[in-house]
């Protein structure tokens, strides 16, 4: 599989994530001991079961989400490894509050701060 083949496929995987179904991303995920994760749910983790924990507890944070797009800011591959830096708009239902894409796609780069706001 190609690194965009991989990149397509994650993001098909982070719209399921966004309704609520951690399984697609946790497929994508390395099985070693020193995988990691930071994300807006909680502390950084170390660790495939502190991982897949983690992926749990946001994913069921979620519903009635959709990913509408990703923007690739920087990419650096190499034989043995590759990074890739991309911003990610979603728009999602967390608990009763909905984030909207717009406020996401603004704020998220720039604070630690989500502005949510109530559904309706």
């Amino acid at each position: 599989m190609s690194l965009d083949e991989l990149l397509d496929r994650y993001h098909r995987a982070a719209d399921a994530f966004s309704r609520g179904d951690p399984d697609p991303v946790k497929e994508l995920y390395s099985e070693a001991d020193d995988v990691t994760l930071a994300n807006p749910f909680g502390p950084a983790r170390r660790g495939r079961e502190a991982v897949l924990g983690a992926l749990d507890y946001a994913s069921r944070q979620m519903s009635d989400g959709q990913v509408v797009g990703f923007d690739e800011i920087a990419r650096y591959t190499s034989d043995e490894l590759a990074t890739i830096l991309e911003v990610e708009h979603w728009r999602a239902r967390i608990g009763d509050l909905c984030v909207p894409e717009t406020e996401i796609a603004r704020r998220a780069p720039r604070s630690a701060r989500w502005m949510w706001v109530p559904c309706l």
